[in-house]
C-alpha cells in the first residue's frame, strides 16, 4: 500500500517534470532567434515592447530573445548579406563644353560615358541601421536604399578619374589604380565593396579640352579689358560734356543778366578769343 502509493508520487513528479522540461524547450526555441535566421542572412527584431533592437541577429551567434514569446508582440525581418549587383552608365560633357568646344572650327566632342559594374554587400549593422531609418521590410527594399551609396561610389570615382586625366592628360587611365583609391576610401563603411569595374566606353580629349578653356577665358579676359577701357572713354568724354555744359549754362546767364555783352559779341571780330577771354573770367 505504502509502496504504490510512493510510486504514483514519483511517476506524478516525473510526469511534471517531463511536462516542465517541454515546456521550458519550447519557450526556449521560441525565444531562440537564431534559428530563424539562414547562414547568408541577418535578422532585425522588432518589438511592440522594445522597438527596433540594436544588435542584429545572425546564424552561429547565441541569443534569446523574450519578446518572442508574446503572441503578436515581435517579428524578425530577414536580409540576405549576400552581395548585391548594380551597372550604371554615366554618360555628360565637361564643364562648359558646348562653348569650350566652339573655340574650334572642328567642334570638338567633350562628352563622356563610363560604366559601372559594382557588387556590395551589407553588414548586419548597416540592415540594423536602415531598418531604424528607412523601415525597410525586404530584400528589394534593402537594394533600393543601397541606391544612394552606389550614386557616391560612381561619384567619387569620377571625381578621381577627372583629377587623374588633368594630372596627366597624355598617359593612360589606369583604371586598377582607381578601383584600388575607390576600394580604400570605402573600407570603413557599414557595407563591403566586393566587386568595382570600370569600363570606358568614351573619355574626352582632356588636353583639347584645357587648351580651349584657356582660349576662351583669354578671350573674355581681353573683352572685359576693351570693355574697361572704352568705359573709362566714355566717362571722360561724359565729364568733358558736363563740364562744357556747364559753361554753356553759366555764359547764357550771362548774356541774359547783360544784354549789351550779346551786342559786344556781334561786333566782335574774333569769335573765339572773344568767347575764350569771357570764359577765363568765370
Amino acid at each position: 500500500m505504502v509502496k504504490g502509493k510512493y510510486m504514483k508520487k514519483l511517476s506524478s513528479f516525473f510526469t511534471c517534470l517531463f511536462l516542465l522540461i517541454i515546456v521550458a524547450g519550447f519557450c526556449f526555441y521560441l525565444g531562440y532567434s537564431p534559428l530563424k535566421v539562414s547562414n547568408d542572412s541577418c535578422g532585425v527584431l522588432i518589438s511592440k515592447t522594445n522597438g527596433v533592437d540594436s544588435t542584429p541577429i545572425e546564424n552561429g551567434k547565441f541569443r534569446w530573445d523574450w519578446q518572442l514569446l508574446i503572441p503578436t508582440n515581435a517579428q524578425i525581418r530577414t536580409f540576405s548579406l549576400k552581395p548585391y549587383s548594380f551597372s550604371k552608365t554615366k554618360t555628360g560633357v565637361l564643364p562648359s563644353a558646348d562653348v569650350y568646344s566652339k573655340q574650334f572650327k572642328e567642334l570638338p566632342d567633350f562628352s563622356y560615358s563610363f560604366t559601372f559594374d559594382i557588387e556590395i554587400q551589407n553588414t548586419a549593422n548597416k540592415c540594423v541601421e536602415l531598418v531604424k531609418k528607412s523601415k525597410i521590410a525586404s530584400d528589394s527594399d534593402l537594394k533600393k536604399s543601397l541606391e544612394p551609396e552606389i550614386e557616391n561610389l560612381i561619384n567619387n570615382a569620377l571625381q578621381i578619374i577627372w583629377a587623374e586625366l588633368e594630372k596627366n592628360p597624355n598617359s593612360i587611365l589606369d583604371l586598377n589604380l582607381i578601383q584600388d583609391k575607390i576600394i580604400a576610401n570605402h573600407s570603413k563603411a557599414n557595407f563591403v565593396i566586393t566587386k568595382f569595374n570600370i569600363v570606358t566606353n568614351k573619355i574626352p580629349d582632356i588636353e583639347l579640352y584645357s587648351k580651349a578653356k584657356k582660349i576662351y577665358i583669354d578671350y573674355v579676359s581681353s573683352v572685359e579689358q576693351s570693355l574697361k577701357k572704352l568705359a573709362d572713354n566714355q566717362a571722360k568724354e561724359i565729364s568733358e560734356y558736363t563740364k562744357n555744359l556747364d559753361k554753356l549754362e553759366k555764359f547764357a546767364k550771362v548774356l541774359k543778366n547783360n544784354p549789351e555783352l550779346a551786342e559786344f559779341l556781334k561786333s566782335s571780330k574774333d569769335m573765339n578769343e572773344t568767347l575764350k577771354t569771357i570764359y577765363s573770367l568765370q
